[in-house]
């Protein structure tokens, strides 16, 4: 991995393979050529400025395996359905490019995921190298959260370092993810000149967005507001009496003044702490973990264990709490995205077993979790480009009359650039096969967590004959969200909605997290669609 200059890291980089989630994507109006793609398994959209600005480095043959993306601590999502078969240090003795025996070696790589996308007999691997949070093993889908950007391993800047590698997982097997054997493997977003050259993501992501107050369990002395530490967690499990617990020692530093930490112990799981919130409602969630400035680069651990127990299951991460001194302590660091139901049902653990041995005199820290409501969107719906050679908006022809989403700014009110409209408004409606028969828009949308969403859209009708739409899922369009009809979208205005002509709100069942496609359909012609959101909140109102 080679080590990159204070002007590389300066430079922001976006892509798909790199969502930051919870802030809005904004991606420069630069032009670019259309480029013809083959059928790969891979997604990503680099983002590079223009030429000469001390970018990050791209594929070198024999000297850079992969290709670096300047992405500060932001959320790592999988470029293709795949296995991951390895997610650890790549060399114990290089965590950091600032302590001895760390240098541009096969060890570089910091802490890192491989995830196999197969097939058996000669399989692709992708490797995200410098990690500062890396998931565990597990079977995971494209676009699935599988880690957070970090400055690990032989690295001067936080970024990620992105390799694909065919029939092997040696470094003699990686291939340039540009052009192998003259097919490229990004589906968008290739390199269009010399090195570094433009390349531009042509793709918008509906990216998610906070809202409401978020909850907050920190550590407390005497087991309240919903934290616990214990010990024996590989028998029989020991909740520490309050105030006291040999082996966890208290700090007078961290959020609300205090924190706690407790040494290592090899492989072992042996102590243990627990938050566990009291959620005001079921739904989609951000949870965070506070790291206080305490301790030196000797002191805390590598390697920490957390489980985050949620509606989808247990999910183990690794978490590496003495990068987090590079970038600044006491601030929070995101363990990814979950759904949870309301009370009490999920919690977040940490566990003792980071593989160091207990002499190391490392210690785990213990502080706060915070748990912020997040929603899917909203999305303009004008921006429902998917990239050269894929089909985002598709007229279609009614009663030998074409009819087709048009983007409009005529109304005032919309927010964005503008609205979508179904014309020509001439009184039609299509109220069943219309995944095949009417005009259609497709959004290409990360779910990070499984679960039945709720669809709000705002909207404009003007009058009962052009004030509904319909709505689905990957080409599909279940019951569940046809005929979406918004309370006041007969009167003229904007206002958002989720209401159907049979009654229940409008629902779409996602199955498994990852990348997704939204779609939109005409009902009524004439209606106008300006932003949607999608949310596992039931009673959330934009």
């Amino acid at each position: 991995m080679q080590r990159q200059s204070a002007m590389n890291r300066a430079v922001k980089i976006g892509i798909v393979l790199t969502i930051t989630l919870v802030t809005a994507a904004v991606f420069p109006d630069i032009p670019r050529r259309a480029v013809a793609h083959a059928p790969t398994p891979f997604l990503a959209s680099p983002y590079y400025g223009p030429p000469g600005d001390g970018v990050s480095q791209r594929w070198i043959a024999g000297s850079h395996n992969g290709i670096d993306f300047l992405l500060r601590y932001a959320p790592v999502l999988a470029a293709a359905d795949g296995t991951i078969d390895e997610s650890r240090w790549n060399d114990a003795a290089c965590h950091n490019d600032n302590w001895p025996n760390c240098g541009p070696t096969a060890g570089g790589l910091g802490l890192y995921v491989r995830i196999n996308h197969g097939p058996a007999d000669h399989p692709y691997y992708t490797y995200y190298g410098h990690l500062s949070i890396a998931r565990s093993t597990g079977t995971v889908r494209k676009g699935q959260w599988i880690g957070t950007s970090g400055d690990t391993g032989y690295s001067t800047g936080p970024h990620l370092h992105f390799e694909v590698r065919h029939g092997g997982t040696t470094p003699a097997h990686a291939v340039n993810p540009d052009n192998e054997s003259g097919v490229s493997l990004w589906t968008d977003g290739e390199w269009t000149g010399s090195n570094p050259a433009v390349s531009v993501p042509t793709r918008r992501f509906a990216t998610l967005n906070a809202y409401g107050a978020a909850t907050i369990v920190d550590d407390t002395p005497d087991n309240t507001g919903g934290f616990t530490k214990g010990r024996g967690w590989s028998g029989t499990q020991v909740t520490c009496p309050p105030n006291t617990c040999t082996a966890w020692t208290r700090v007078l530093t961290g959020n609300a003044g205090d924190m706690y930490y407790t040494g290592v112990w090899g492989n072992t799981a042996d102590y243990w702490a627990r938050w566990q919130p009291n959620l005001p409602q079921t739904g989609l969630y951000e949870v965070q973990v506070y790291f206080p400035c305490h301790g030196t680069h000797e002191q805390r651990t590598w390697y920490a264990r957390y489980r985050i127990h949620s509606l989808n299951g247990a999910l183990d991460v690794r978490v590496d709490q003495v990068g987090v001194g590079t970038r600044g302590c006491n601030e929070w660091l995101s363990l990814g995205h979950y759904a949870f139901t309301a009370g009490t049902g999920g919690h977040v653990h940490v566990f003792d077993d980071t593989g160091e041995p207990n002499t190391s005199g490392r210690r785990v820290l213990v502080d706060a979790v915070r748990f912020q409501p997040v929603t899917v969107g909203p999305f303009e719906a004008e921006e429902h480009n998917q990239g050269p050679g894929l089909r985002e908006r598709i007229p279609r022809i009614i009663n030998y009359v074409p009819y087709d989403w048009q983007q409009r700014t005529s109304l005032g009110g919309y927010l964005g650039s503008g609205y979508m409209e179904a014309l020509p408004n001439s009184g039609t409606s299509i109220n069943t096969g219309y995944t095949t028969a009417s005009p259609e828009l497709r959004y290409r949308v990360v779910f990070p967590a499984a679960g039945t969403y709720h669809v709000w859209l705002r909207g404009y009708g003007g009058n009962g004959n052009d004030d509904s739409i319909h709505a689905g899922l990957n080409g599909a369009g279940p019951a569940s969200a046809d005929r979406i009809c918004g309370c006041n979208w007969a009167t003229p205005g904007w206002q958002w909605g989720k209401g159907t002509l049979d009654g229940p709100p409008a629902t779409l069942y996602v199955g498994s997290p990852g990348l997704h496609t939204f779609n939109l359909w005409m009902f009524e012609d004439g209606f106008r669609v300006d932003r949607a959101l999608l949310t596992l909140d039931a009673n959330y109102v934009p």
